[in-house]
């Protein structure tokens, strides 16, 4: 009886190695992650208790690194020839919204409390991750419209262009 391989490291194939229906999905399990981590931020800063403040942000916590782990992967599909560009890119846009945050809410010229900036920083958050979903996958169309009729494969069309 001959088992069939989960994985071939010897597929050179330029394929996708996600099924389709799962990468469709990474967008939109992203913004509600990163809706759900802007809101914990927002309790964050309103929070009084300190074990609850240590639950939300370990729940914090969490939904950023799963929102930080569905960017880097959907970074693979964008383009080949170009992945480390893509990579470089995306990972330098966390540190650059940190700086941006730093010196907008958290510097010394800044007038407010850090309650107050860690709950703006998570509205933030949810404002900044609102227009994800208006994004062109042409592919998939935008998030939230059904996928248009393409004639052909409407899941490796994308890759003729590369």
């Amino acid at each position: 009886m001959s088992e069939t391989p989960i994985s071939d490291s010897t597929n050179t194939s330029s394929k996708p190695t996600l099924p389709a229906a799962n990468l469709q999905s990474l967008p939109k399990i992203f913004v509600p992650m990163q809706t759900v981590a802007g809101l914990l931020c927002v309790l964050l800063g309103l929070g009084n208790s300190l074990w609850g403040s240590i639950v939300v942000l370990c729940g914090f916590s969490v939904s950023v690194q799963a929102a930080g782990a569905l960017t880097f992967g959907v970074v693979p599909f964008v383009s080949k020839r170009a992945l480390g560009v893509i990579s470089g890119m995306t990972g330098g846009g966390g540190p650059v919204g940190a700086v941006i945050v730093q010196l907008l809410l958290f510097s010394d010229s800044c007038k407010l409390s850090k309650q107050t900036s860690i709950s703006l920083m998570g509205a933030m958050m949810i404002v900044f991750t609102l227009p994800i979903t208006f994004i062109y996958f042409p592919q998939w169309d935008r998030m939230f419209s059904g996928s248009s009729d393409h004639t052909n494969s409407p899941t490796e069309h994308h890759l003729l262009l590369e």
